[in-house]
């Protein structure tokens, strides 16, 4: 895991449903996730950076891969059971535009 990156961004995937928890402390994350509808924002802390929203997907392979989109990093597993990871970097400025258009793309599933 790379250790220049200073946010993290955890998916969880909800008992037996095609519920997921994404918890993030990534502006550019939690950006990303409030425009898009899909995404149901369920906490924002008002003393640090932590948002969570949930959102359904059809299976695992649909979820991490979203998640790829959204951090635009890589995604691990973590020990805990249905518990995955990406992190980024907070200071790496994004193209907006760019972004949204490969995340949009990636949530139709072209």
């Amino acid at each position: 895991m790379n250790n220049n990156r200073d946010r993290t961004t955890y998916m969880i995937k909800e008992d037996q449903n095609d519920e997921y928890k994404i918890q993030t402390t990534d502006p550019i994350v939690n950006e990303l996730l409030n425009k898009n509808q899909k995404y149901n924002r369920v906490l924002a802390s008002m003393t640090s950076e932590l948002w969570v929203y949930l959102v359904n997907y059809p299976n695992l392979k649909e979820a991490i891969r979203e998640l790829a989109a959204i951090t635009n990093e890589d995604v691990f597993e973590t020990e805990d059971i249905n518990v995955f990871v990406s992190f980024t970097n907070s200071r790496i400025l994004l193209n907006d535009e760019a972004e949204n258009r490969k995340f949009e793309k990636s949530s139709k599933g072209e």
